[in-house]
């Protein structure tokens, strides 16, 4: 495996694929007013992938920062095992990285089981963008008209789940 991991850590990646998990290599870009900060938010940002629900395994590896007109970049290569797709595609729709290169498997099969736990993480993902955005750049009067929507979207759902039992 063109990786960066230890033999232990590609054992256990290769039982994982074999058990439905997937390998990534995620691409972040990380910019600071110091390089001793991008160091130290990298690492921190590969301790908070790790803490993610479905993955087993993240490292990273941080490039040299550069420096431009005091604003210092880097760029963060996380190598992550997780445990199924869905949890990739949720860590995705979190982390927004701006690559993402699939290691394995080759091929992916989703059963509607899966298919709609991506559809959900992406969907998820969405809402949660557009809430915040909402609630930044909103109007008073918008965003209480927004979080009465919200109140009644909750309200439906909890409708439609009655139905469903």
């Amino acid at each position: 495996m063109a990786t960066f991991m230890d033999k232990n850590a590609e054992k256990r990646a290769e039982q994982v694929v074999r058990e439905g998990g997937v390998i990534v290599i995620l691409y972040f870009d990380l910019h600071g007013p110091k390089a001793e900060v991008l160091q130290q938010l990298g690492t921190g940002f590969v301790q908070k992938i790790l803490a993610e629900p479905g993955i087993i395994y993240a490292e990273g590896k941080i490039d040299e920062p550069i420096e431009n007109k005091g604003v210092f970049s880097t760029s963060v290569e996380v190598i992550v095992i997780a445990r199924d797709y869905p949890s990739i595609v949720r860590l995705c729709g979190l982390y927004t990285p701006f690559s993402i290169e699939l290691i394995k498997p080759d091929k992916i099969v989703l059963t509607t089981d899966l298919a709609h736990d991506v559809l959900m993480n992406i969907s998820t993902a969405a809402q949660e963008y557009k809430k915040y955005i909402i609630e930044k750049v909103s109007k008073p009067e918008d965003l209480a008209i927004y979080k009465r929507q919200i109140q009644n979207k909750i309200d439906l759902g909890k409708k439609l789940l009655g139905k469903k039992e």
